[in-house]
């Protein structure tokens, strides 16, 4: 009697599965892989724009304005490197998101190695480029930076003028391809690639912005640590900070460095502006800069291009 009641009580549940899959099958449908671009419904929800919302509003790239003088004699502007759609990834607007499929070729597969990503991004495999609003798009510039290494570059002009970067070298690292905004630029009119000779006669390929009124702009991928302010002095009315790098950061970067502040360096608290003699000793801080640092000790940092105080309050 009692297997009967438990045959009876099985097949019941079974039908109520049956007909409440039915009824809900609009429901079910959207969590089905779309066969178009590989990627679910739900996971596109997931990378919604209230997803990056706590995203830094601004990307680690960093301005380094033309002169004249110098576009002449030092930069030439190329065609943009036909490698970047055959030998490093391609981009499509699929289901109103952008898409990138970073492909399966011998220079993918040396820098992933390079990169030591462990597996994390996969050849033929795509992926959502965060923040990005397909109807804000004017432009898409893919081209390559660096001298002896080199690495795909992204950049979206926006119909507003303004300018997002995607940070491609993080995004093969961790599968994250997030496109930020490009602090300083504005009334952008068109980017170009170009190969930069310097004084030494080495050179390198690098990105280049050129606004309405003709000003140039060369955009570099800086780079980024945390530290703790370890003292704060001021001589003839200039202010610098001496700084400790955490050990979570880059081993090239868990010492001691120093840097002064300028007007060119934004200052922020979150996304506030805020003014040097807010810096106090002890505050945790996020700086972003050229890369290059001075040979001495402590190091000094140069062309810094903003410092964040990652601290709660103020």
């Amino acid at each position: 009697m009692k297997n009967k009641r438990l045959k009876a009580i099985i097949l019941l549940s079974i039908m109520l599965i049956i007909l409440t899959g039915c009824s809900n099958k609009s429901n079910t449908d959207n969590l089905v892989e779309n066969e178009e671009t590989n990627v679910s419904k739900e996971y596109n929800n997931l990378l919604s724009k209230e997803e990056i919302k706590n995203e830094e509003e601004y990307s680690d790239f960093i301005l380094r304005e033309v002169e004249s003088e110098s576009f002449n004699s030092d930069y030439t502007v190329v065609d943009e490197y036909s490698e970047v759609s055959r030998e490093w990834f391609t981009l499509k607007k699929e289901n109103n998101n952008l898409i990138i499929t970073i492909m399966e070729s011998n220079t993918n597969k040396d820098l992933l190695k390079f990169e030591g990503n462990d597996n994390v991004v996969k050849c033929n495999e795509k992926y959502i480029i965060k923040n990005v609003d397909l109807d804000d798009i004017e432009k898409i510039f893919c081209g390559v930076e660096g001298q002896d290494i080199y690495y795909p570059s992204v950049f979206i002009l926006q119909k507003d003028g303004t300018v997002k970067g995607i940070d491609t070298r993080d995004g093969y690292k961790t599968g994250e391809f997030i496109a930020k905004s490009v602090y300083g630029l504005k009334q952008v009119e068109k980017i170009e690639q170009v190969e930069v000779t310097l004084d030494n006669d080495s050179g390198y390929v690098g990105t280049m912005a050129t606004t309405k009124d003709g000003t140039r702009y060369e955009i570099r991928k800086g780079e980024k640590f945390t530290a703790i302010i370890e003292k704060i002095t001021e001589y003839n009315g200039i202010t610098t900070l001496l700084v400790d790098g955490l050990d979570d950061n880059n081993i090239n970067y868990r010492d001691e460095f120093t840097f002064s502040i300028n007007n060119d360096i934004e200052l922020l608290w979150k996304t506030n502006k805020i003014e040097v003699s807010d810096f106090e000793v002890g505050q945790k801080i996020s700086i972003t800069f050229s890369g290059v640092v001075m040979e001495s000790y402590p190091g000094v940092l140069v062309e810094v291009n903003r410092v964040i105080i990652l601290d709660k309050e103020k």
